[in-house]
């Protein structure tokens, strides 16, 4: 599932850099995954991967961005999340707010949260 985060006041084409928080809760709120991604266009592009418990070390993996060799310098690319989450009917919700602008943190961060629901098993074929 490809996720884009676009804020409404940015200009195109983008100048800034924007610092995101994501954070994905379970259905009852707990806090399952939780990472900071910057990103050098201000648009946060997830992918989020579906992935058994037995599949991934630690519960979740967080990689990008997308070019090898060069996830430190101005990244513009997609970011992926590969966990345990969207293989079951259980809602989760994802958090999202903007923690920084080109290397300055803010005090009061705006934040958006967004519920994802599975419309079918994505384990069974």
């Amino acid at each position: 599932m490809m996720l884009s985060f676009v804020p409404k006041t940015i200009r195109f084409p983008p100048t800034i850099s924007i610092t995101y928080n994501v954070m994905i809760t379970d259905s009852t709120g707990k806090p399952i995954f939780t990472h900071t991604y910057v990103n050098d266009y201000g648009i946060l592009d997830l992918e989020l991967v579906p992935a058994q418990h037995s599949n991934v070390t630690r519960g979740f993996t967080t990689w990008g961005a997308d070019f090898v060799g060069e996830e430190d310098y101005r990244t513009t690319q997609t970011f992926h999340i590969m966990g345990p989450l969207l293989i079951t009917y259980n809602p989760y919700s994802i958090n999202v707010s903007i923690v920084g602008s080109d290397n300055n943190l803010f005090t009061n961060s705006p934040i958006d949260t967004f519920n994802l629901r599975v419309e079918q098993n994505l384990t069974q074929k």
